[in-house]
C-alpha cells in the first residue's frame, strides 16, 4: 500500500474489481499503471484497463486517485502484478 501511495507502482500490470455501472455489477478488469499525473491540484494514476479476457491493445485509459486505489487494494478489490 505505502508503494501505491508513495506513487512507486507506475509500470506495474494490476487486477482491479469495479463496479460497472452500465451492466449493475461487479467486474475483474486487467490493467497497466501508466503514470502518475496532476489533474488541478490533485496527484491521480493514468491507468490504462481491459476486459479480463482482452488485451493491452483494446484498453482504455481512466484516472484513479492514489488513495482510491489503495483503499481497493487493502479491500482485495486490487492485486499488483
Amino acid at each position: 500500500m505505502e508503494a501505491i501511495l508513495l506513487g512507486h507502482v507506475v509500470g506495474r500490470s494490476i487486477q482491479h474489481i469495479r463496479f460497472d455501472e452500465d451492466d449493475n455489477k461487479a467486474m475483474k478488469w486487467n490493467g497497466k499503471i501508466e503514470k502518475k499525473k496532476k489533474r488541478g491540484k490533485v496527484e491521480v494514476y493514468r491507468i490504462a484497463y481491459w476486459s479480463e479476457n482482452g488485451d493491452y491493445d483494446d484498453a482504455e485509459d481512466f484516472d484513479v486517485a492514489p488513495l482510491k486505489l489503495a483503499a481497493d487494494f487493502l479491500l482485495g478489490d486490487l492485486v499488483l502484478c
